[in-house]
């Protein structure tokens, strides 16, 4: 009878996928029990797969970046020519503690996951993390305003390029606007590439009118 060591290993592999155009990678990992050989030295017969998913839940961490001066000591004499280094430290996204995977995952979440704000303030909470839901807006506003307008004036651009292009509007009411009353309606204009056998382009734009003069 051949007795088998209590050993394992295990190994991973990268599975990669493409979903809705975004390429996903998922860490495969193999685990080998009972070792791939016998206490006598006898390769393994067979070999039974049980596969099961787990979810690893996310997990938020505090980074703190220490930047080191270092002054010449015969230098602070000399106010003409201080002599003072530092190590750098990364830029900072805005002037606050965001980083940029926390503002991108609440980006992610308000518009592809469809989730308001108020609701992700009660997930933060279970990672212990607080900060409002005003606070979330002016990361989104600010990196919005900051880093994605370039890429809007980019495609664009690029819609005004092709052939021919599509539009249409919905009403959509705002509260507290400054100058407009509650009850005005708006409007949220869609802009769209035609089917011309390239990527398809789609932007959004928010006007208080449906004039024609909007698609122009």
């Amino acid at each position: 009878m051949i007795k088998f060591m209590v050993l394992s290993c295990s190994a991973v592999r990268a599975v990669c996928q493409i979903s809705n155009g975004v390429l996903i990678m998922i860490l495969h990992q193999v685990h080998f029990i009972g070792g791939l050989k016998s206490s006598d030295n006898r390769p393994a017969m067979r070999y039974r797969n049980t596969v099961s998913l787990e979810y690893i839940p996310a997990t938020l961490k505090v980074v703190e970046y220490v930047s080191v001066h270092y002054g010449c000591p015969k230098c602070k004499t000399d106010e003409e020519k201080p002599n003072i280094i530092h190590a750098p430290v990364p830029p900072a996204l805005l002037r606050s503690y965001a980083s940029p995977s926390i503002v991108a995952w609440v980006i992610y979440s308000k518009y592809v996951n469809e989730m308001p704000l108020y609701r992700q303030k009660k997930d933060w909470l279970q990672y212990g993390f607080e900060h409002s839901r005003a606070t979330m807006a002016n990361w989104v506003i600010e990196c919005t305003d900051k880093y994605l307008r370039v890429l809007y004036e980019f495609y664009h651009k690029l819609l005004l390029s092709r052939e021919f292009a599509m539009a249409d509007e919905s009403p959509i009411q705002v509260l507290k606007e400054e100058g407009r009353e509650a009850t005005a309606k708006s409007y949220m204009w869609l802009f769209r590439s035609g089917e011309d056998y390239t990527p398809p382009i789609v932007l959004y734009k928010y006007v208080s009118t449906r004039s024609g003069d909007v698609a122009k």
